[in-house]
């Protein structure tokens, strides 16, 4: 699962600056091992600030950090932990989404605004359209069978369908 990238060295014994893509920063820091370009590395230290900042076992040396620049970091699903009620990105893209019995897409993308989770669909018709993630919209989601379902009242009340506009 991708959590973050790294910016940059920091100092010269081979601290990364790494930009974070989880709304859980306390889970971030608790992380025993990252992967980087499929390269296993324990972690070492972890602090956050307004980014969090790594040591990581075998990168000592500012050198050794500067070729990290830019990579993608990268967990195991088996180092996650997601609270009852949330979910990860990755789980809801490609899930099918009905309204009441009725399919009417494949989530596409989450885009992450800040007061609530937008889902973009691909609609069975082949149109697109957009809704908020809501607790009163979202029913159920059955990650393990890919499957979304939605209130069709509510949906109807914040569905943006990009053929409309």
């Amino acid at each position: 699962i991708l959590v973050g990238k790294i910016l940059k060295p920091r100092g010269l014994k081979g601290e990364v600056k790494v930009e974070v893509y989880t709304n859980d920063l306390d889970n971030f820091l608790k992380l025993r091992a990252v992967y980087i370009d499929d390269i296993r590395y324990y972690v070492e230290k972890a602090v956050a600030s307004d980014f969090v900042y790594m040591n990581l076992k075998g990168v000592d040396t500012v050198e050794k950090a500067e070729k990290l620049r830019g990579k993608d970091v990268v967990i195991d699903r088996a180092d996650t932990s997601v609270p009852k009620g949330s979910y990860l990105i990755c789980d809801l893209i490609g899930a099918k989404v009905y309204s009441d019995d009725i399919l009417i897409g494949e989530v596409r993308s989450v885009l992450q605004y800040g007061a609530a989770d937008i889902i973009e669909i691909k609609k069975a018709d082949g149109g697109s359209a957009s809704f908020p993630f809501l607790e009163r919209l979202v029913k159920d989601i059955d990650v393990r069978g890919g499957i979304m379902k939605l209130d069709a009242k509510r949906l109807e009340e914040v569905l943006v369908d990009d053929n409309e506009i």
